[in-house]
């Protein structure tokens, strides 16, 4: 298990996670903006994990680059995405394929509710589109 998991594997255990089914089924929380959204060329990197709804997340803004990605903003500003609950397996697969550029970092979605999740989210800052 790589670093980041037992980092996530920890904090689910500290924070008692019990939101949706991802705390029935152990899944991890993943917000997509891009493309592993459904519909999306890079979708079927997902296979297997549970769909859990459109979710928007509050105080981001795209921004294009060699993909899409989202930088901190106003906090009127949001991202449209999809919540998906992934088991590690799936999680480092993608880990692989979105690489060093992009690190985890935990924010919290809306949706009437509030839910925690873990994005990608590029390290160099970048204008928003």
């Amino acid at each position: 298990m790589n670093y980041q998991l037992k980092k996530l594997s920890k904090w689910l255990e500290q924070n008692n996670f019990e939101k949706e089914a991802i705390a029935v089924k152990n899944l991890i929380p993943l917000f997509v903006y891009g493309t592993l959204r459904k519909d999306e060329k890079n979708h079927y990197r997902l296979e297997g994990a549970e769909f859990l709804g459109e979710r928007v997340l509050f105080g981001y803004a795209r921004t294009i680059g060699v993909g899409p990605a989202i930088i901190p903003n106003d906090e009127d500003d949001h991202v449209l995405g999809e919540l998906y609950g992934v088991e590690p397996e799936v999680l480092e697969k993608i880990d692989e394929y979105e690489g060093a550029e992009y690190p985890w970092e935990l924010v919290r979605l809306e949706d009437g509710t509030e839910v925690n999740a873990y994005i990608y989210k590029p390290k160099q800052n970048k204008e928003p589109v």
